[in-house]
């Protein structure tokens, strides 16, 4: 009878040991998924941030109206973004980038682009192994070989069938949990 008492508080010793065991593992789980939301919302941040900037410098018309075909084609200046920041293969990319004549937009152009650069460089805390890209999509995937012209479309009835291109801002950090996955967020606008 005497250690009857003692037998209980043992038992209920190692059931309040795995109720604090498993709230400190919930825990580590909540600080783990608020860090990972925490750096997606950081890196869309970002895209969003150069996407608009990039709208804003081309007056938000990444197309421009090609008379003598009657359709809307790739702006030169979409060219010289792509030329600058982009892996995406649009053969005449530095052929159309020429046609920007306006030197401000070139000199905004550079300026967003090293601007971005410094951004996921300066958040190298916030975004470990942070890297970006513009990449041009054509029927949703990074378009190759193409030149402004083919990411054309058309008003007009009855035209030709159209293919226009979407741009894609991509961010690509290394997770910092334990497999160490690399994550990537990406925003996509016309």
């Amino acid at each position: 009878m005497h250690g009857f008492a003692f037998v209980e508080l043992l038992v209920s010793v190692v059931i309040i040991g795995f109720g604090l065991l498993a709230i400190s593992a919930l825990q580590t789980n909540a600080l783990q998924a608020t860090n990972a939301a925490y750096l997606r919302t950081a890196a869309s941040e970002y895209a969003v941030a150069f996407s608009e900037r990039m709208r804003t410098n081309t007056a938000d018309s990444i197309y421009r109206y090609d008379e003598d075909n009657s359709v809307y084609i790739l702006a030169p200046v979409v060219a010289c973004y792509l030329q600058q920041a982009s892996n995406t293969a649009l053969t005449d990319r530095a052929t159309e980038c020429a046609k920007v004549t306006n030197a401000s937009q070139t000199a905004i152009m550079n300026a967003d682009i090293a601007s971005m650069t410094q951004w996921v460089t300066d958040a190298s805390g916030t975004l470990p192994q942070g890297t970006w890209a513009l990449n041009l999509l054509r029927n949703g995937a990074v378009a190759s070989g193409i030149t402004a012209a083919n990411c054309n479309f058309s008003l007009a009835t009855g035209a030709a069938a159209s293919q226009p291109c979407s741009l894609q801002v991509s961010v690509t950090w290394q997770e910092l949990r334990a497999s160490a996955t690399v994550a990537s967020i990406s925003y996509t606008f016309r």
